[in-house]
């Protein structure tokens, strides 16, 4: 069972329909499936799925190492294109990480079995920014 890192905690996933590549898309609607998520590596154009990008219900972005930044943009691109549904990370991250994938576009993160999920989020207590900390020191 996969478990998945969400702003309300570490979770099991309650996705039941499975993953697609990106070129069996266009069978899978053609089908008539009733919910479509799509896997995609980070080297992937994702422009090419503007077309049908309203009727994916999730996407899941695998993240190869978490050196590996190129996630984090296509979530980004993902988002300005319009796309509203599940987006997903899959792989393995750093703690504070976690919050900048949520910043980008990412609903959940996919911990792979046999890693430990991050033990904190602090993903509903936002930091204060640079400049916040810095007017607590204002007279």
């Amino acid at each position: 069972m996969r478990r998945i890192l969400s702003t309300l905690g570490l979770e099991t996933d309650d996705w039941e329909f499975g993953f697609v590549a990106p070129d069996q898309i266009g069978a899978r609607l053609d089908a008539g499936a009733n919910a479509l998520a799509v896997d995609l590596g980070t080297d992937y154009d994702i422009t090419r799925l503007t077309p049908c990008l309203d009727q994916i219900d999730m996407i899941r972005i695998s993240l190869p190492a978490f050196t590996d930044g190129r996630a984090f943009s296509q979530a980004g691109l993902l988002r300005l294109m319009g796309y509203s549904g599940r987006l997903r990370a899959a792989g393995v991250i750093l703690p504070d990480q976690f919050r900048a994938l949520l910043r980008v576009g990412f609903d959940e993160i996919e911990i792979p079995p046999g890693i430990r999920a991050p033990a904190r989020t602090d993903a509903h207590s936002p930091k204060p920014t640079y400049q916040e900390r810095l007017r607590q020191f204002e007279p």
